[in-house]
């Protein structure tokens, strides 16, 4: 069975251009779901990336582009981290926080904590 996938759109607006090769002080991103688990997609198209809505159609295409990848891999880790009731604010180091995820990929516990906490505000409204 196909996984649903569930996206919102945002737009990120800077004070200052972000970059020197990025004139606009607006940037388009989409924060999605799969699975129950949250990852993001913030393409920079001045710096050589495709736009959002190609990285999007790829995962609806199901040959998601890189960007997309590894915005799917963060969706499985975040809903394994939820299942397994993870909250990043109770572990008391990143030892702690690490010993808390079964999954092999731990390297990208990073992105657990900021997609942890999106996605409970999501959930709520």
């Amino acid at each position: 069975m196909k996984p649903i996938v569930k996206f919102h759109k945002y737009s990120l607006s800077f004070v200052n251009p972000p970059n020197a090769k990025t004139p606009s002080s607006t940037i388009k991103g989409a924060l999605i779901m799969i699975n129950g688990g949250y990852g993001c997609i913030q393409p920079w198209p001045t710096l050589g990336d495709k736009n959002l809505e190609y990285h999007l159609d790829s995962i609806l295409s199901e040959t998601p582009s890189e960007i997309a990848q590894a915005a799917i891999k963060c969706c499985m880790i975040d809903s394994e981290a939820r299942k397994n009731k993870f909250n990043t604010e109770t572990a008391n180091n990143f030892s702690e926080a690490i010993n808390k995820i079964t999954s092999s990929e731990k390297k990208l516990i990073n992105c657990i904590g900021s997609l942890y906490n999106v996605g409970n505000i999501l959930n709520k409204n």
